[in-house]
């Protein structure tokens, strides 16, 4: 079965930006409050369910996808490129940026920016090409 999260994962730590800043700190749907926060990390929040949107022939082709995708440290400088690195590697797959938010928690002193991206690839096995360069 194709896991677009697990897919959204492992292209991000491609980046050798993000791996530099962020191995062992990329999570789906929750951050632990008990997790390394001493460095910057991602979280990775599906906001709808995977929709099918392209038929023929009653088969469903694609897939459309809407992930939030945070990024909160401590530094604002590396939040920001992490998160551009982030936009790049997405754009390179097909996921286009939507909107997003940018905040600083004064309580905790950390940056988060926050951007939704939108992707609709082929999830298709015969046409699915998003994860065949991908290892385990």
């Amino acid at each position: 079965m194709f896991d677009m999260l697990k897919t959204l994962q492992k292209y991000l730590l491609k980046n050798a930006t993000i791996a530099q800043h962020c191995t062992g700190r990329i999570r789906a749907y929750h951050y632990d409050e008990t997790a390394d926060t001493s460095g910057p990390y991602i979280l990775i929040s599906p906001l709808i369910a995977p929709q099918p949107s392209t038929y023929a022939s009653d088969i469903n082709l694609s897939t459309e996808y809407l992930y939030q995708i945070d990024v909160r440290g401590p530094n604002y400088d590396i939040v920001k490129l992490l998160q551009e690195e982030i936009r790049k590697t997405l754009w390179q797959i097909g996921f286009r940026q939507q909107d997003g938010t940018d905040q600083y928690d004064h309580e905790i002193k950390i940056y988060m920016d926050a951007r939704r991206y939108r992707g609709n690839p082929y999830t298709i096995d015969g046409l699915r090409h998003i994860d065949k360069e991908l290892t385990e």
